[in-house]
């Protein structure tokens, strides 16, 4: 996914499971995620995962800054890269 934030372009890769455990070793907490009851520094944190993958010197301040409240499309583009909507699980026999 190609996101621009703060007049940088970056291509988003998929998140890892290490990318994962990473953010839940920052604090991330899965559960209130799952219940799709996000806070912003879980959104901050997440896009702070994303974006370092691309972008080494990203720091988790840097991106703070750099999303705007008054910037939806921005914050819909990073819900929709860390929250796609899920496809249904095949289906045993």
């Amino acid at each position: 996914m190609r996101l621009v934030l703060a007049e940088k372009e970056f291509e988003l890769k998929p998140l890892t499971l290490n990318d994962w455990i990473e953010a839940e070793d920052l604090g991330l907490d899965m559960k209130r995620l799952q219940r799709a009851e996000a806070k912003f520094k879980d959104m901050r944190l997440l896009a702070f995962i994303a974006l370092k993958k691309v972008d080494p010197t990203i720091t988790i301040e840097w991106v703070g800054e750099a999303i705007t409240l008054d910037n939806m499309e921005v914050l819909s583009q990073l819900s929709n890269f860390i929250s796609p909507k899920a496809t249904p699980a095949p289906e045993t026999t």
